[in-house]
């Protein structure tokens, strides 16, 4: 990228060993500018610096240097913005690439726009995306600038894909009080060492410009490189409370009673989800006259998908009993079914207690499935994380349960007490605690 191609490198330094990246000589923050792309450097002096713009475009508007200008501040624009819907339409379809290169779309894109070009993929992998992604952070840095903000990272990965990825989101409060959160890179990583995930999140914070003092705290996961990292960065941090809840709730589902229980309840879901097995479910609630339901599948790293299958079969009562006796009832009789009445003798027996057990046990994880929801929403607050699970503790410990299910809730409640430290010395909690309980007093 040639130093002298653009006027903009009267406000711009070029860093040395590093060619896609330059420094405002205004306000020393350090921007990207991949692909030799000098909009965003633009983009930065207009919004932040909109005074020595201004003079900047006064100064040559009648010369020749306003014609260089112009190509960054919308010459192409309706070619911009074509590329940018498709783009976002292949995203949110969650397409591959290969989705630009269907006839039926080229020809579609062709009559609806017939002076514009519909770009190949490579163009849309190597240029739109990245470009849009840009935008996205140069819009992130702007709306933070130099407040203070709280970060949440955690790690993605499967065992049939790669490359795994570190996402990073920004929490803030802008002037108004009014809370932005923002997934502001996703990094790929070839390790997970709490040393990698340290310089991955230190080097996406330095390459857009956001000021690692300024950060409040970073929420994360009890992995203990997550952990590590966060004190190489000499961040304060906590665990996540959903995360929190999802290990009590696993130390539950876990024990040997109920995991065999649920692995029983989970084959007649996945038989019900079969075709066959949902044409049987769908005719016995009619000929019971009952609403059609599909049953839930629950997924193993959500908890409370695992409440919502067990509450959903508890509520299925009356139709899966009913297909159980009639299962038992050809079984007794050896009597002639047709193939789509076939329900398979290798599914575990079910009886009148396994429905007490369900009628139970639900009720205790609807209560955490409640705080896991609360927590998750944006609105939610880091005051209340150790209040909220305090009370949780204290119900559990006061109720009078049946003898039936104490000793699960003796099992969450071991759990809770053994987390509950961890969070309630930490300095951020704590304070903001403290700060809503003085405010409850008022």
């Amino acid at each position: 990228m040639s130093t002298k191609s653009s006027d903009i490198w009267n406000f711009f330094v070029k860093l040395p060993m590093a060619d896609e990246s330059a420094r405002c000589k205004l306000c020393e923050n350090k921007f990207s500018c991949k692909k030799s792309s000098t909009k965003g450097l633009w983009d930065h002096l207009k919004s932040m610096h909109l005074a020595e713009y201004e003079k900047f475009l006064q100064k040559n508007t009648s010369t020749s240097t306003n014609l260089d200008i112009s190509k960054f501040l919308g010459k192409d624009e309706p070619q911009k913005k074509a590329d940018e819907k498709i783009a976002a339409l292949m995203l949110r379809q969650n397409c591959s690439f290969l989705f630009v290169e269907a006839p039926e779309l080229r020809d579609l894109f062709q009559r609806a726009y017939p002076n514009l070009t519909l770009r190949r993929r490579n163009y849309f992998k190597r240029t739109v995306i990245p470009s849009m992604a840009e935008e996205i952070r140069l819009k992130i840095t702007q709306r933070i600038g130099n407040d203070k903000y709280a970060l949440t990272s955690d790690g993605w990965s499967q065992v049939t894909k790669s490359p795994a990825l570190l996402s990073i989101t920004v929490h803030h409060l802008n002037s108004s009080f009014e809370r932005d959160d923002f997934v502001f890179d996703v990094v790929p990583m070839d390790s997970h060492t709490g040393e990698d995930i340290c310089a991955s999140i230190e080097k996406s914070l330095k390459d857009n410009g956001l000021n690692k003092e300024n950060v409040v705290c970073l929420v994360r996961d009890a992995a203990r490189n997550m952990i590590r990292s966060c004190n190489l960065l000499e961040l304060n941090s906590f665990q996540c409370v959903c995360h929190m809840l999802h290990l009590t709730m696993n130390d539950l589902l876990e024990t040997k009673e109920l995991k065999v229980f649920i692995a029983k309840i989970r084959s007649w879901v996945t038989f019900f989800r079969t075709t066959k097995g949902s044409k049987i479910l769908t005719k016995t609630q009619e000929n019971l006259m009952l609403k059609n339901k599909k049953l839930i599948a629950s997924c193993p790293t959500r908890w409370n998908s695992c409440f919502a299958m067990l509450k959903e079969f508890r509520d299925q009562k009356k139709v899966i009993m009913a297909i159980e006796g009639e299962r038992r009832g050809f079984a007794a009789n050896q009597a002639k079914r047709a193939k789509t009445d076939y329900i398979p003798e290798s599914l575990p027996s079910l009886d009148m207690s396994d429905f007490e057990l369900l009628r139970a046990i639900c009720p205790i994880m609807e209560i955490f499935n409640k705080e896991t929801e609360k927590f998750s929403k944006e609105t939610s607050s880091a005051s209340t994380v150790i209040s909220t699970l305090k009370r949780l503790r204290d119900f559990l410990q006061e109720q009078n349960f049946s003898n039936r299910v104490a000793p699960f809730v003796q099992i969450l409640i071991r759990s809770l007490n053994d987390r509950l430290p961890e969070l309630s010395h930490n300095t951020i909690l704590r304070s903001d605690s403290e700060s809503e309980d003085n405010d409850n007093e008022d």
